[in-house]
């Protein structure tokens, strides 16, 4: 990752330690508070039940987190089944142009309200939290994501 990959307020998982039994790095996931121009990020975290906010984290700390159906569930997501494809598919519901948001398989796409099957208005690949909060922000979509 690097910083013209982030914005303030995106969602990633900082490796901020390494279990000395195990020997694996410990992640937390953080909210990003400052891009800063020596490349380094500022974060606010809790871990342990204290909240703490932390300048200065080099990016090869910092991973993303992967889009999983619970994520987007937790975040008001409903699901169904689509009848074309016989797959699930997440549905936020209507923004303000009153195009249906979908979030399909990895993929943001929104629909005309009375659309045909495979005529879409826009998609985008959308792999993890951060890229889904990048366009939703992109879309003028209020929401606020919660892990």
């Amino acid at each position: 990752m690097n910083t013209k990959d982030l914005m303030i307020g995106d969602w990633v998982n900082l490796n901020f330690d390494i279990d000395y039994k195990t020997g694996e790095s410990i992640y937390a996931s953080v909210q990003i508070t400052g891009i800063n121009k020596d490349g380094t990020v500022d974060v606010n975290f809790t871990y342990d039940k204290s909240e703490s906010m932390q300048d200065g984290w080099d990016l090869k700390l910092i991973k993303p987190i992967p889009l999983t159906p619970e994520i987007l569930e937790r975040n008001n997501f409903q699901s169904k089944e689509d009848q074309y494809n016989h797959r699930k598919i997440f549905f936020l519901g209507k923004n303000e142009y009153n195009l249906d948001v979908y979030f399909d398989n990895g993929t943001i796409i929104l629909v005309e309200e009375n659309y045909e099957p495979g005529i879409y208005v826009y998609a985008c690949d959308c792999e993890y939290v951060h890229e889904l909060q990048h366009k939703l922000k992109d879309l003028e979509i209020e929401k606020e994501i919660e892990l």
